[in-house]
């Protein structure tokens, strides 16, 4: 609402340079057209720019089409859709809204053909990394600071716009462990997450990928991993990564790593030299993403996340704990 108040003023500003002449009437109407074309257009790429900064945050997609699918399906809803659902409620009290209905079902019919043919377009449901709060937050604040200020003041956007692009690139998390410590993924060479199975964590695996814009099957992301009888290994940014699947429960492994991440509780048995995270752990805090700096790894969980809300899942023993 806010970017199609600015563009409104902007373009009611914009005027044709007067001239003394009368021109035509077709090339009145042709100019009308044109300009007319041109602010629907310019509408749509507005309303569709801003509202992707929250579809990016949420869902990591785009639609580059729908200035197509609006130039398409407005005439529709303009001329059939509107006007026939106006004429059938007219007609509900004389008992006569049966066709109009019927014809507006068929024009509901047209739309929907419209969206369909445009989302089955190559690159229309385009995938794209999700922004952090933080850089949603200052993508959407330099947009405020462009549509309200008239002024020079306007280019102070480009402030919160460079830092919010810095920030898109600090918020990838180097390790990433499911709620279940089913499946671990590391940040390989390129940039790109790498699990040990493409079968476990199947729905999890796929957030992540689709969070991060990557467009690989779990297949090819499962890969950078060394495994063998029950221990998973792979190493980020020069730390070494220990998983311990349950099949190794019975011997009990002790790799010596930086990170330990255990699908069974080690009831420290068993310690990572920076970090260790075991069945337990999963259990009382949800989901893990570690951060690895030089000498230290940062640790966030779902739980500390979510915060406390009524509805937020509170991990209870089975039965009480007797005091120590």
């Amino acid at each position: 609402v806010m970017g199609l108040a600015a563009f409104y003023e902007w373009w009611s500003r914009s005027k044709d340079v007067e001239v003394k002449d009368t021109p035509p009437r077709w090339l009145v109407l042709t100019k009308n057209g044109a300009r007319l074309a041109t602010a629907s257009i310019l509408a749509s790429l507005v309303a569709g720019g801003l509202s992707s900064i929250a579809a990016v945050h949420h869902f990591g997609t785009v639609a580059p089409y729908a200035v197509v699918s609006n130039a398409l399906a407005l005439p529709l809803i303009g001329f059939a859709v509107m006007p026939l659902a106006v004429f059938a409620t007219l007609a509900m009290p004389l008992g006569l809204e049966y066709w109009p209905l019927q014809a507006l079902a068929l024009s509901l019919r047209g739309v929907m053909a419209i969206s369909d043919y445009v989302s089955d377009l190559p690159g229309a449901g385009l995938t794209v990394p999700l922004w952090s709060a933080a850089a949603s937050a200052g993508v959407a604040f330099a947009a405020a600071i462009f549509c309200l200020c008239v002024t020079r003041l306007r280019w102070l956007a480009v402030l919160p716009l460079v830092v919010a692009f810095y920030l898109l690139n600090t918020s990838l998390a180097d390790v990433i462990v499911d709620e279940q410590g089913r499946n671990v993924a590391v940040r390989g060479d390129d940039g790109r997450l790498q699990v040990f199975h493409a079968k476990q964590a199947r729905f999890a695996v796929t957030q992540w990928l689709r969070d991060e814009g990557d467009q690989r099957t779990l297949k090819d992301a499962a890969q950078g991993w060394n495994c063998t009888e029950g221990v998973c290994l792979a190493k980020v940014k020069g730390k070494s990564i220990a998983v311990l699947l349950r099949s190794a429960e019975p011997v009990k492994p002790c790799p010596n790593a930086d990170i330990l991440i255990a699908q069974y509780p080690l009831r420290r048995s068993c310690k990572g030299r920076f970090a260790t995270i075991d069945r337990f752990h999963l259990w009382l805090q949800g989901a893990h993403q570690l951060r690895i700096e030089s000498a230290t790894v940062d640790i966030e969980t779902a739980r500390a996340g979510q915060g406390l809300r009524p509805w937020s899942y509170e991990p209870r023993p089975r039965r009480p704990l007797k005091p120590k």
